[in-house]
């Protein structure tokens, strides 16, 4: 349990690092033009906290603690 606490407690962070590089160079060029109609102008904080900490925690326990293990 120590070792997947520790395993979360890096993939947050560096899941949130890479979708910000992602998101910065990409909404302007690419979802805005294809998606702008549905993008809303209000960011919802509690809906992406709750996403980011739900997704690093599955790909923790789905994917990074066995392959550490194995």
């Amino acid at each position: 349990m120590k070792n997947f606490l520790y395993l979360w407690a890096i993939s947050l962070p560096v899941i949130l690092i890479l979708d910000l590089i992602w998101f910065s160079l990409t909404v302007e060029k690419f979802y805005k033009p294809y998606l702008g109609h549905i993008i809303s102008d209000n960011f919802n904080y509690l809906a992406a906290a709750t996403f980011y900490i739900i997704y690093s925690f599955g790909l923790s326990y789905l994917i990074v603690l066995p392959a550490v293990e194995a």
